[in-house]
């Protein structure tokens, strides 16, 4: 019989078909027979289990080497590669736990090196909004928009009568005061 070495102690799933189909291709031809004929279906399931959860941590490892990721990024990469969503969790945790994935050190590291190409505050929120864990809830883009609106109407700017040109100029405007553009649009172009 052929030996995997565990990295992690596995639980036992129920029989997956799909499971074998996306594993089986890891293995050489003489392995899988093998591993087939000598070992027990619950045996099988942990060897195959095994070994998507190493082929997880190596592709994770692989992306880590391209560049630093947030966890959302790091799940979704890994969602997209063909990878199980139970095993995609248990990667991600063993990565927390081995200090490979931090969402303040990925901000941190995006932060300075978007400042010191000579980009402004405004790119770096673009490039960490939307997988950090600063990203906005729900309600706080609703009160944004609310204060928007209100705003708007503090400025008495009817917006149904603003040419597209207008509407433009006061986007630019509602931009630079510090509104999100999802707002703006939402306010100003979406009414």
């Amino acid at each position: 019989m052929i030996r995997f070495e565990r990295e992690e102690k596995s639980t036992l799933f129920f029989w997956q078909e799909e499971l074998v189909a996306k594993v089986a291709f890891a293995l050489t031809k003489q392995e899988l027979t093998s591993l087939l004929r000598s070992s027990s279906q619950e045996i099988l399931l942990l060897t195959l289990q095994e070994i998507e959860e190493s082929k997880g941590k190596k592709t994770l490892l692989r992306l880590l080497g391209q560049r630093p990721l947030f966890i959302k990024q790091a799940q979704d990469k890994l969602l997209r590669q063909g990878i199980s969503p139970q095993v995609v969790e248990r990667v991600v945790v063993f990565a927390k736990q081995q200090g490979l994935l931090c969402d303040e050190t990925v901000t941190e590291i995006t932060t300075r090196s978007t400042l010191r190409k000579g980009k402004g505050l405004r790119t770096v929120q673009h490039k960490v909004h939307p997988w950090s864990y600063l990203a906005p809830t729900k309600e706080e883009r609703e009160q944004e928009r609310q204060a928007l609106a209100v705003l708007i109407e503090k400025k008495g700017i009817i917006v149904e009568g603003l040419s597209l040109q207008e509407k433009y100029k006061w986007a630019n405007f509602f931009w630079r005061r510090g509104f999100s553009s999802e707002s703006i649009q939402r306010v100003l172009f979406l009414t």
